[in-house]
């Protein structure tokens, strides 16, 4: 004989937990699109930056690179990245800290780390108070000028 008050309860504990299930769900679908919309942005800016200092004249297509960080991530141009023309996968997330994500990055992912480190430390953030980019051109000017010159001395600071 079927026990209707005992399917009764594991019918709702099921339902239960089907719940707590697309809530959990409901929960990583969220973060995921607020992931994606992140990076999505973050692109737009790399991309917009890189394609102006290139149609601008101010660098060759490979002359320079770019990053932001959080205090806790850098993502940063990939090494031989072409400024002009970046795609997604020409932008490389990597730790705040050296590790195994720098390979590919920029070879200039050390100056940037510390920059970013330079510049929390000197107004005391901790890692995720902050946001901050860097773009570093390699202008034409300057690479010709250091061509004919041993010294390049700016007129101001």
């Amino acid at each position: 004989m079927v026990n209707f008050e005992q399917f009764g309860r594991e019918v709702a504990s099921a339902a239960a937990g089907l719940a707590d299930s697309a809530t959990q769900f409901a929960g990583e679908v969220g973060e995921s699109v607020s992931n994606a919309s992140e990076g999505l942005a973050r692109f737009k800016r790399f991309n917009e930056t890189g394609r102006d200092l290139f149609i601008s004249g101010a660098v060759t297509s490979h002359g320079g690179n770019l990053s932001e960080s959080d205090g806790v991530s850098i993502w940063i141009s990939r090494r031989d990245s072409m400024l002009g023309r970046l795609s997604s996968g020409d932008i490389a997330k990597t730790a705040w800290e050296a590790c195994d994500s720098d390979e590919g990055c920029s070879r200039e992912l050390v100056v940037h780390r510390a920059m970013y480190f330079g510049y929390a430390q000197r107004l005391n953030l901790e890692p995720g108070q902050f946001r901050a980019a860097i773009v570093h051109a390699h202008t034409r000017h300057t690479i010709f000028r250091s061509l004919i010159e041993e010294k390049i001395v700016p007129l101001d600071s």
